[in-house]
């Protein structure tokens, strides 16, 4: 995996470099969540996020997830810019779902987010609905629909 160090569970510790990532991230439909924002969730008994870490400790890719059982709510899956396209998502989604025994996944993708949507697609999601006008921009008024997808794990 090049210089990335390991797959790392994320705690509170983590909070300021997720929040810079998702701003890094820059898409017209996401809010970026604060540093605060995010250690309140992780602070969480049910929440479950991994993260990439490179050899120099910075976090470079991650998932934050909602669990209930075998069972989880995908809020983020996020990868560095310059990173993509080199499987950390896929890695980071492979390690959620073998750590805890996944058996149901869903989230809420956006309907402008192709790259995203073919990744979930390749992955086995399948849209289940749609939310309409669920994301709405921070700077202006446009919104955007947001596709509801799911996966299940068949013996």
């Amino acid at each position: 995996m090049n210089d990335f160090k390991k797959i790392i569970a994320l705690d509170t510790y983590h909070a300021g470099q997720l929040a810079a990532l998702h701003l890094e991230i820059d898409d017209p439909w996401e809010k970026p969540w604060s540093a605060q924002s995010y250690e309140e969730i992780l602070k969480l008994p049910t929440t479950c996020a991994y993260g990439i870490e490179t050899s120099g400790g910075r976090i470079i890719a991650f998932i934050l997830t909602q669990m209930s059982e075998h069972e989880g709510e995908i809020l983020f899956l996020m990868t560095q810019k310059n990173f993509r396209k080199q499987g950390l998502a896929r890695l980071l989604l492979n390690h959620l779902i073998k750590t805890h025994k996944i058996t149901d996944l869903f989230l809420d993708v956006c309907t402008d987010n192709k790259a995203a949507r073919c990744f979930y697609e390749k992955e086995g999601f399948v849209p289940t609905g749609v939310r309409k006008n669920y994301y709405h921009a921070p700077s202006c008024s446009a919104t955007w629909d947001a596709i509801q997808m799911g996966w299940k794990r068949f013996p």
